[in-house]
């Protein structure tokens, strides 16, 4: 079975004896737990980087402040990702605008901005009550391993394509803040905090494409 990993700040109570004889009987090992936010702290600790490197599925479940860092985290490393949002939590994250330039303040906005900002697909699920709404997308590996070199050359292409819409977007006076496929401009690619300031200023510490300042400064402790 896979080896599962929980990231959460909450103190974890113990197995119970049904779970412990479930886990025994498909042979999966019980979960390993992590008491932390999943955000650039522990993103950036030099503990945790193996673990990081190991990881093939992310799943965030009413992940709240965490849920966009899992899905930035997971659209980053090239890795599959499931997550059901629930709070939005908007004086968080002013950044987050739809192009249309709504700012996301409702559920309904939150599953848009993920799934136009990171190409994620949504489903509903039936059988589970309230926020029930899954943003996810599946990478086939072993395709991707088997594709590499042609993978790449259509990352060169859809580059020089999307910098051509962006062109146009800037000529056009259009808001352009999302970008299908790829991680929003303006955006940390680790932890997903803006990059500009609210007076629109970069900053400090933003000179590295992609990482916040925060981000930056754990790369350089590593």
């Amino acid at each position: 079975g896979l080896q599962v990993t929980i990231v959460d700040p909450r103190v974890p109570r113990h197995a119970n004896k049904s779970e412990r004889k479930r886990s025994r009987r498909h042979g999966s090992p019980l979960p390993h737990h992590i008491v932390s936010k999943f955000d650039h702290a522990f993103l950036t600790h030099p503990d945790h980087q193996t673990l990081l490197a190991g990881v093939s599925l992310v799943v965030a479940l009413h992940a709240d402040a965490a849920t966009e860092p899992a899905v930035a985290f997971a659209v980053a490393r090239g890795l599959s990702v499931a997550a059901v949002p629930c709070c939005v939590f908007p004086s968080l994250f002013p950044h987050r605008v739809l192009p249309s330039g709504k700012f996301v303040k409702e559920r309904a906005d939150f599953i848009t901005y993920l799934c136009q900002s990171y190409s994620l697909r949504s489903q509903r699920l039936e059988r589970v009550g309230g926020a029930n709404v899954a943003c996810w997308r599946k990478i086939d590996h072993r395709s991707s391993m088997q594709h590499t070199q042609s993978s790449t050359h259509q990352s060169q292409e859809d580059t020089t394509e999307t910098t051509g819409k962006e062109e146009e977007q800037k000529g056009g006076g259009g808001g352009g803040e999302v970008l299908h496929g790829r991680q929003r401009e303006g955006v940390c690619s680790l932890c997903a905090c803006p990059l500009v300031g609210a007076a629109g200023e970069k900053r400090e510490g933003a000179e590295k494409p992609g990482l916040c300042a925060s981000c930056l400064e754990g790369s350089r402790t590593q």
